[in-house]
């Protein structure tokens, strides 16, 4: 029997139903994985662009060089 090499691309039809099943187990479980550190990466953006938007405060105050004030 050859020696298992885990970077070999098997044919579907060469796979047992027990294989099968633990390789959509393993693919599920990256693909979660991805998932999470995705939303996480959305989070943390959010966060500090939220944390930003805090910073500039009211937009009505902001100096605009070279433009009429604004009438209040």
């Amino acid at each position: 029997m050859a020696e298992h090499d885990p970077q070999a691309v098997g044919r579907p039809e060469s796979l047992s139903r027990d294989e099968s099943d633990a390789l959509a187990r393993r693919r599920r479980a990256r693909n979660r994985a991805l998932f999470l550190v995705l939303l996480g990466l959305v989070a943390l953006f959010y966060a500090l662009t939220m944390s930003r938007l805090s910073e500039i405060g009211d937009p009505q105050q902001w100096s605009r060089p070279g433009a009429i004030a604004p009438s209040r």
